[in-house]
């Protein structure tokens, strides 16, 4: 992993930390037949709180973008998912290319399924599609209670991952809010 000059990796919504390991057939699945997203105004710090955090004229790449639901409220917004056809476009980080560089990548709750070597292949194409001075936005886990649920695996983040991947990728923790 190369690092780059020091970017801003801002936590938001961290909730509970606890995890599995994803299967990706299962999870398609359920997102693609039983998930329903939540309202970006219940979300008090990673919904439209947002908005407030972007500036004219940035590059913004919602990854997992699920309904694509940011879409027209940011300009220059580039929502990708696997799952959802209100995508702009239908992929995964993994297959994502283009030679567009983003100021603002948002990971919300999409970049927290598989192993450790699935997450941080998964950063690492983020990191990627990124200017050196970009911000990403996460939230991890918040939709927890629906995937145990569903028996839908997740990545067991915590605080000590959040630290050590944002040293590993050159960003710095900027903000970090349950």
């Amino acid at each position: 992993m190369k690092q780059s000059n020091i970017k801003d990796f801002i936590i938001i919504g961290l909730a509970t930390l606890i995890g599995f390991v994803a299967g990706a057939g299962l999870t398609y699945n359920y997102f693609k037949n039983k998930w329903t997203p939540t309202k970006l105004s219940d979300y008090e710090t990673s919904g439209l709180a947002l908005l407030t955090r972007l500036t004219p004229g940035d590059q913004v790449i919602d990854i997992g973008c699920g309904l694509n639901l940011f879409k027209g409220l940011i300009p220059n917004l580039i929502g990708i998912d696997p799952v959802f056809d209100q995508a702009d476009i239908k992929t995964t980080i993994e297959e994502f290319t283009t030679d567009q560089k983003f100021n603002v990548a948002l990971c919300l709750d999409s970049i927290m399924f598989g192993s450790e070597e699935h997450i941080l292949n998964q950063i690492d194409c983020i990191t990627k599609l990124l200017t050196t001075s970009a911000t990403i936005h996460w939230r991890f886990n918040s939709n927890l209670q629906n995937y145990k649920k569903e028996k839908i695996e997740i990545y067991n983040w915590n605080f000590g991952h959040l630290l050590k991947y944002s040293k590993l990728f050159g960003f710095r923790v900027f903000e970090i809010r349950n």
